[in-house]
This record gives structure tokens, sequence and C-alpha cells, in this order.
């Protein structure tokens, strides 16, 4: 991800961004939100397989926030320090507030205050994914009861018992064939 740099080449400061990784993410896994009423069994196997890796992700972003808030105070706290020791030096006065507005306006401290915001973005973001997958099992579940109450039936499901017994034969298959192709890889 680049930085945007001002005139003097320092870093300046911006919206906070996501990484393209990060999006394709959350693009692949936006996708799967919509439900088939008339393929809740795959629906099912789609939910917990998303919500576990949204779960994942979001616990690893989570981390990499709290990296970039620490390492945003270690910059501020080292840049403070080195003003103050500048202003001893110089004899010059400074006051907070001055040395504050130094402090921030430090290359570094805006380089560890954009990483934060990027952090502080994707966390916000994959929140948001993986509070519409809670929902989203809600759904499912009330989606379910229906199909079990006969909502989604007519004449043209009958024998919907077979076609049950298919589709689960045919999802155990292809997670059969995936945790096979993993095991290979």
């Amino acid at each position: 991800m680049k930085r945007q740099k001002t005139q003097e080449g320092k870093p300046s400061a911006r919206l906070p961004a996501l990484d393209q990784d990060l999006v394709e993410f959350i693009e692949e896994h936006s996708g799967r939100i919509p439900i088939d009423e008339h393929d809740l069994i795959r629906m099912q196997g789609l939910q917990t397989d998303s919500y576990h890796a949204v779960g994942q992700r979001l616990s690893l972003e989570v981390s990499r926030h709290d990296a970039a808030k620490q390492f945003h105070r270690f910059v501020s706290a080292r840049v403070e320090e080195g003003v103050r020791s500048d202003a001893k030096d110089t004899g010059e006065k400074v006051t907070e507030g001055s040395v504050a507005t130094r402090v921030a306006l430090d290359p570094e401290v805006i380089e560890a205050e954009n990483l934060l915001l990027d952090a502080k973005r994707a966390v916000s973001d994959l929140t948001a994914l993986k509070d519409s997958f809670m929902q989203r099992s809600v759904m499912l579940r009330d989606m379910a009861q229906l199909w079990i109450a006969g909502y989604y039936s007519d004449a043209a499901t009958e024998g919907a018992d077979k076609a049950v017994r298919r589709i689960q034969a045919d999802e155990t298959k292809r997670q059969t064939a995936k945790r096979y192709r993993q095991g290979r890889d």
C-alpha cells in the first residue's frame, strides 16, 4: 500500500485504506450473504465456512490493530522525547501545546497514525461482515423452520426427501473432495 507524501516528501495524513488481499476477502464473503431459499442445506454449509473464516480474519486484524496502536504510542513517545531533548539542548522553552503540535506533525507519527487508521478500518469492516453473517444465521434458522413446516412445498416438491438426500450426498462429496485437495497441497 503506497503512502501519500507531501511536497517535501514527508508522509501526510490520509483516509484509511485496506490492502488488496483484505478487499478481496471481504468481497468474496460478502457475496455469500444472500440466501437461496431452495438450497438451504448448501446455504448452511456456506454459513459455517464463511462465519469461521471471517471470525479468524477478524481476530488477526484485531491483533494487527493492537500492534499498530502500541507502535503509534511508541513512536509518539520517542518523538516527544526527541522534541523535549532538542528544546533542552538549545535552551528553548516549549509549552505542552507546542510539543504536542510538533509530535503530531512529525512524519513518523503521521505514518504510525495512518497505519493505526488502516487497522481500525479493517477491524470495522470485518466486524460489520461478521455481524451480517450472524444475522444470516438467524435467517437461515427461521427459513429452515418454514421449510420443515412445508412453507416452500408445492406439488412440484413431491419426493423432497429424495432431493434432500441427494443434496446432502452432493455436499458430502464436495466437502470430502475439498479435504482431499487440501491434504495433497
